[in-house]
């Protein structure tokens, strides 16, 4: 089954602004923990100049100041600056090689310029350093989908579960490689706890589309053309879903003409 494909990937961009409670605060100057504190509120605000002075005064305060280095990262990630994230990402490692959030941050870096083994490699550091780092677990199961490690994404899932228990995303992804380990039941399983959660949930709707595309007479209860229907409807997705969708048709074409009219109505839809 072709999971991999149009997986969504709409974990990578969780990195961590931190609010002057994280590692290596001990001896900063209160004045520091503050300005961080309210670079911190800027930055959630979507106000970056703001964010941005407040976080370098902080660094004027404490220069070896880790936490506010990383966030200095994540202004320069929100500007599409990548290459002044990764360097003051870096700068934040040299001052605490084990500032987790840092490693996470990192990692979205590396996603960014398609460095996928290093991205993986600093999502497993981070993790490493704090299993409860919610976004670097989530980012890591996403990229050992895309690698094909399905196994690997599977069991970073279900250890999400156990962190925030009932995680929509983690069970999508769980349903993802149970389709892709060839145990199509068990994910219907799972995209239908998924649905129950929420309803627009893509990835749950691609998954029950792939699993029903995969019986040549379909599955009962599963309608692959609402499926692929919807994911095409998703702005970002629109174009693997009609690409899916005329793939499916060409499927149902000679044997299931009632099938291949609804394909034909759905894509007359997008204007196909």
């Amino acid at each position: 089954m072709n999971i991999r494909n149009p997986y969504f990937g709409t974990w990578a961009c969780g990195w961590v602004v931190l609010l002057g409670a994280g590692c290596a605060t001990t001896g900063v100057p209160d004045q520091a923990l503050r300005l961080n504190d309210q670079g911190a509120q800027a930055l959630a605000e979507g106000d970056l100049d703001r964010a941005e002075a407040s976080f370098r005064v902080a660094l004027e305060y404490q220069p070896a100041y880790a936490e506010s280095r990383s966030n200095l990262g994540v202004v320069a990630l929100e500007r599409g600056d990548c290459v002044g994230a990764e360097r003051e990402l870096r700068a934040a490692l040299r001052v605490d090689p084990e500032f987790a959030q840092a490693w996470g941050n990192l990692g979205v870096v590396f996603e960014r310029t398609e460095r996928a083994g290093e991205a993986k490699a600093a999502y497993q550091k981070a993790v490493a350093l704090d299993p409860g780092l919610i976004a670097a677990r989530r980012s890591l199961a996403h990229l050992q989908v895309h690698a094909g490690e399905f196994s690997e994404a599977r069991s970073q899932a279900f250890r999400l579960l156990q962190v925030v228990p009932g995680d929509v995303d983690a069970m999508a992804v769980i349903a993802a490689c149970e389709a892709e380990m060839g145990r199509p039941l068990a994910a219907l399983e799972w995209t239908d706890r998924v649905l129950e959660e929420d309803a627009d949930h893509v990835l749950a709707h691609w998954v029950r589309a792939v699993v029903g595309m995969s019986v040549r007479q379909g599955i009962p209860g599963v309608d692959v053309v609402d499926s692929l229907t919807f994911v095409a409807r998703a702005p970002e997705y629109e174009t693997q879903g009609i690409q899916a969708l005329h793939a499916y048709g060409q499927r149902v074409r000679g044997g299931r003409p009632q099938e291949y009219s609804r394909v034909r109505t759905a894509l007359a839809g997008f204007g196909q």
